[in-house]
């Protein structure tokens, strides 16, 4: 049985919201998936350091937050 995992993404002054999601047969699953789309994110430069420190928040189904991700951590 799958879930399903949303990845938000926010710098404390704004909020891009994940409307899709992705599923996933684990957290553990759904953390992978949340390391590639920070990587990606910061190798196409789509998270501009100038506006603040990055985080992505893995969020469940029900809207509950799972665990917060600082984008630094992975790309230090």
């Amino acid at each position: 049985m799958f879930d399903r995992f949303y990845f938000d993404l926010t710098n404390g002054h704004e909020i891009i919201r994940d409307e899709l999601g992705v599923e996933a047969e684990s957290f553990q699953q759904a953390r992978r998936e949340a390391q590639d789309v920070i990587k990606e994110c910061s190798r196409t430069g789509e998270l501009d350091d100038s506006s603040g420190r990055w985080e992505l928040v893995i969020r469940s189904q029900d809207g509950t937050v799972l665990e917060r991700i600082e984008i630094d951590a992975l790309n230090s």
